[in-house]
């Protein structure tokens, strides 16, 4: 169980072996992190205005809301929110401008997965694949999303026990948030970090995908305001050699 930290020789490898270990460290920075929320930061309601946006163009373009929440967050990848938004809307207005050309190359029995080659689309994220995914999405295929998304998905729909585990979230837990992006959580090692935030919203009384939220904002607020080049416990903390600590007790766990 591994998190990668890209751009680099450093893995580190999480166990549910040594789950009480993890779980004091990690929880405790998820919580310290949440501490330095502000009364807006915490009554921010964030999944809700997601829903809210989704149920906009749900009825606008006249699409199931399940349907359209599902397409945001495949085009949420490595994107602020209101890009995620802006692709969205692009990515609608694109798809209902040529459905009636889709199916008419559908009536002609082309198979329906040679129509998302780009010959028709253009792409709606910087990823080509999530482009094509999204256009997946609204046209009813099975298309697979992922860990992440598939939560973000989930969270969008209100689900709160799901935990969407970005890049972000995942340095939280490691105690960093200095070029967050460089961490991607994978397989059962995303498990273990969606549980460290149930555990610490359990703790706190409060919802773990509003936990998640709240922390996400937090950090970006201190990586702004830190120019995004500081490890997270030495913006606020005086034990900032602690992120070696919880590294040593992973490290080399299978």
């Amino acid at each position: 169980m591994q998190v990668i930290v890209r751009n680099s020789n450093l893995t580190v490898n999480l166990s549910n072996n040594d789950a009480s270990e993890i779980e004091l460290i990690g929880t405790r920075y998820i919580k310290e992190v949440y501490n330095l929320a502000t009364k807006d930061e915490k009554n921010h309601q964030w999944y809700t205005e997601a829903y809210q946006f989704c149920q906009e163009l749900a009825e606008e373009y006249n699409f199931p809301i399940e349907t359209i929440a599902k397409m945001v967050a495949t085009l949420s990848p490595i994107q602020r929110w209101e890009t995620n938004q802006k692709f969205a809307i692009k990515c609608l207005d694109v798809f209902t401008s040529f459905f009636p050309i889709l199916q008419e190359i559908a009536d002609k029995n082309t198979p329906l997965n040679e129509l998302f080659d780009m010959t028709y689309f253009p792409y709606v994220h910087m990823f080509n694949k999530q482009s094509v995914k999204a256009y997946q999405v609204l046209f009813g295929y099975e298309t697979e999303l992922g860990q992440k998304v598939e939560a973000f998905y989930n969270n969008i729909m209100l689900n709160s026990q799901y935990v969407t585990v970005d890049s972000l979230a995942s340095s939280i837990v490691l105690g960093l948030y200095n070029h967050p992006s460089n961490y991607k959580p994978k397989d059962k090692a995303y498990n273990v970090m969606a549980n460290l935030y149930r555990e610490a919203a359990k703790e706190i009384g409060i919802e773990p995908s509003h936990l998640q939220a709240v922390t996400w904002c937090v950090c970006r607020r201190l990586k702004k305001s830190n120019h995004g080049n500081r490890v997270l416990l030495t913006a606020w903390s005086k034990e900032p050699n602690n992120i070696v600590e919880f590294i040593e007790i992973v490290k080399g766990m299978e």
